[in-house]
């Protein structure tokens, strides 16, 4: 897999999650793998407060694994959305 998280231009990106952990300080780092389009198989980071700024109903971070999403890339900044 080539890690996209500096190369991943401007858009939206069909995403599966593949790895979702809480961090120490209770961020939660979600890796995504990208499902579609040029950038297929391209991996990327994105790290949210904490669970509740991921919108996908997710109770605990092992709730995520393998969900589909998408990523939304605004001047470089990355956020996820259902």
């Amino acid at each position: 897999m080539r890690d996209a998280s500096n190369m991943l231009p401007d858009g939206e990106y069909d995403v599966m999650i593949v790895d979702a952990r809480e961090l120490d300080d209770g961020r939660i780092a979600l890796d995504c793998a990208v499902a579609s389009g040029t950038h297929r198989g391209a991996t990327t980071s994105v790290v949210a407060r904490s669970i509740a700024d991921v919108p996908l109903g997710a109770r605990d971070e092992t709730d995520l694994l393998g969900l589909p999403c998408t990523l939304v890339v605004e001047r470089s900044s990355p956020r996820i959305e259902p």
